[in-house]
């Protein structure tokens, strides 16, 4: 048959006229109007619905404006974020979703039973892990290494959520003479520089070495007498890492090619501090803009130094509670502090076991307090005194004693590109949390200490700043978890959720057989003096779901470890662990067959955005919060 079609290319624009569809009225509506108007007034679960019908509608919920409008007003903990999070940065803006996905999912997780492993990954490289640390927010990760020959040794920092790759990152290495011991890392403001300052502890004989031995060959915990073949100097090493750098070296539009920026540029040495005393557990706060470091000298001593003008002090703690005058204080041990600066005073949280003996019949008394003392960074004093004391685990016998690092809800000077929703807490009053493994009988005690009082300063009533002061009156004992005879509990502290790993009773070496992983959730009870401080109904929920209560379990087995994991934990032991309880993620360096590996088990749900395709579509049809 003939065609009748004279003029094909006309027909076929004549067909497309008549088949092309009208836009659509959603399109029509300005991306103004969704997000001033009509996003404010939906949940988060109906902006997630919303995002499931088109494209176009998928491309205006990423927006970093309607998370952030849906972050000033959750009531969930919140991580202490980085000060180069800015809510104008391309660079990084795709995080604030991130952010409030991840706190939402965690705390649901948490609080449901059983709580489970929602994601796992491996963290490889040929090295031999020590130690690793895991910043608040759950992006940068340290990890300490030595190689297999055993002369090279440092640190390294990863970059876990980059938006250049879809796995991790090495953003910076740092070598040392020896391993770092007590690794300890925080966001600060140094001298106008946001950065990553980072304190560890190092070992060495005096002169040369003795044949055949390393200081890294002895263990690093102080309890155990240790017959050294030559003179110990211990080092506390203070270095800074720029954030602009290390932003740079993962910035996806960035046109430095990577081999061309050097690993360890972005590091800096702040200070050195050799003693040879045995130092250990190295702390960084700021105060009054600010850093200082504070680490534990010996037993009974710390020492406080101001790392921009470089003043040191070295202070010993004057106990509170006192037997009386026909008593003697033999020994003082320091076993767990925390400094708590405030916009006023600067106290440190200090549990100390002291032993005294009667003078006339020698009887022996051991006790464990926990004390508050004011820090003395002004004038030079060598003793300082305590402020109120109270007696924790009378008639036991305790291993150790950790105290929870308390949340920063903002950072000082940040400017107004920065979160400075975190300036007041959502959820809440956050306490101090304080964990005693027991030995005799064994099992775990859990303390909070809540804060003093909290003076709301209406300067601007959508963003009100609140100032707390934790007092030792308000100390309250939450609960006590017994462990069968036959194991021993390993906490990794936080305020509010705690990890607990179980190992056997019998193994004593620096590699403790794992057998279980548990978490615990605080319950929350507040002391009977404290005043009532209800803020979930100050402020409505962006969520439709209510927040589910605590679980009546609240020490539970956590499901669905992975085999890869479980079976060297078992098998081989567990090397070095990290927990971070703002962003759910734990860190647990085990030795597998391909060597050591640092698994990434994460407690909440998270994906990595790519901002070069600003997430794949395809992908969030199947995305969930819970």
């Amino acid at each position: 048959m003939p065609s009748v079609i004279t003029k094909p290319v006309e027909f076929v624009k004549s067909l497309q006229a008549l088949t092309r569809r009208r836009r659509c009225f959603i399109h029509i509506i300005s991306q103004d109007v969704w997000v001033n108007h009509i996003f404010p007034v939906l949940h988060i679960e109906d902006i997630l619905r919303v995002r499931r019908t088109c494209k176009h509608l998928f491309r205006l919920t990423h927006e970093p404006i309607i998370w952030k409008n849906i972050l000033l007003e959750l009531q969930f903990p919140m991580p202490a974020l980085r000060p180069s999070l800015s809510w104008s940065n391309p660079r990084v803006n795709h995080e604030i979703e991130q952010i409030v996905s991840r706190a939402i999912s965690l705390d649901f997780n948490f609080r449901s039973a059983p709580t489970r492993v929602l994601n796992q990954d491996r963290l490889y490289a040929s090295y031999q892990h020590t130690d690793v640390k895991i910043m608040p927010g759950g992006r940068h990760v340290f990890a300490c290494f030595a190689d297999r020959s055993g002369f090279r040794r440092g640190f390294v920092l990863y970059d876990m959520d980059n938006s250049r790759y879809r796995t991790y990152m090495t953003v910076a290495r740092v070598e040392t003479h020896s391993n770092p011991i007590d690794f300890e890392a925080k966001y600060v403001l140094h001298e106008g520089r946001y950065g990553i300052m980072v304190s560890y502890i190092q070992r060495k004989f005096t002169g040369s070495n003795p044949d055949g031995f390393h200081p890294d060959d002895f263990t690093a915990d102080l309890d155990v007498d240790i017959d050294w073949p030559a003179n110990v100097v211990y080092t506390c090493c203070t270095q800074f890492l720029d954030l602009d750098q290390m932003e740079q070296i993962v910035d996806p539009f960035t046109i430095t090619p990577l081999n061309e920026l050097p690993l360890g540029g972005c590091c800096e040495e702040i200070s050195s501090l050799q003693d040879d005393h045995p130092l250990s557990n190295p702390s960084l706060f700021t105060w009054k803009g600010a850093v200082h470091l504070c680490l534990q000298e010996g037993a009974g001593s710390l020492i406080f130094q101001d790392l921009t003008s470089e003043d040191r002090e070295v202070v010993r703690m004057t106990p509170k509670k006192d037997l009386g005058s026909d008593w003697e204080i033999r020994r003082l041990d320091i076993r767990a502090f925390r400094v708590l600066p405030t916009e006023v005073t600067c106290d440190i949280m200090v549990v100390l076991t002291v032993n005294q003996v009667f003078i006339d019949t020698q009887l022996e008394v051991e006790a464990n307090y926990v004390e508050l003392y004011q820090i003395p960074l002004s004038g030079h004093q060598n003793l300082i005194y305590s402020k109120a004391c109270v007696e924790l685990d009378a008639g036991c016998s305790v291993m150790r004693y950790r105290i929870s690092e308390p949340t920063t809800y903002f950072y000082q000077d940040a400017g107004v590109d920065h979160p400075e929703v975190l300036q007041h807490p959502r959820c809440g009053p956050v306490p101090v949390s304080i964990y005693a493994e027991v030995f005799k009988p064994r099992g775990i005690h859990h303390y909070t200490v809540w804060p003093n009082h909290v003076v709301t300063r209406f300067t601007d009533p959508e963003r009100p700043t609140a100032y707390l002061s934790y007092d030792l009156r308000y100390l309250n004992s939450q609960s006590v978890r017994k462990v069968e005879k036959a194991f021993l509990p390993l906490v990794l502290p936080g305020c509010e959720r705690a990890i607990v790993l179980i190992s056997d009773v019998n193994d004593r070496t620096d590699r403790p057989k794992i057998s279980q992983i548990r978490r615990y959730v605080s319950p929350g009870v507040p002391n009977e003096e404290y005043p009532k401080v209800d803020y979930e109904d100050a402020i409505p929920s962006p969520l439709r779901k209510p927040r589910l209560p605590i679980p009546m379990m609240v020490y539970d087995t956590i499901a669905r470890v992975h085999p890869d994991l479980k079976k060297p934990l078992e098998e081989n032991g567990l090397i070095g662990s990290s927990w971070d309880e703002t962003s759910g993620r734990l860190a647990l360096i085990v030795e597998t067959d391909r060597g050591h590996e640092i698994f990434l088990v994460a407690l909440s749900h998270f994906r990595k955005g790519d901002i070069k395709d600003r997430f794949d579509y395809n992908d969030s049809i199947s995305m969930n919060l819970w």
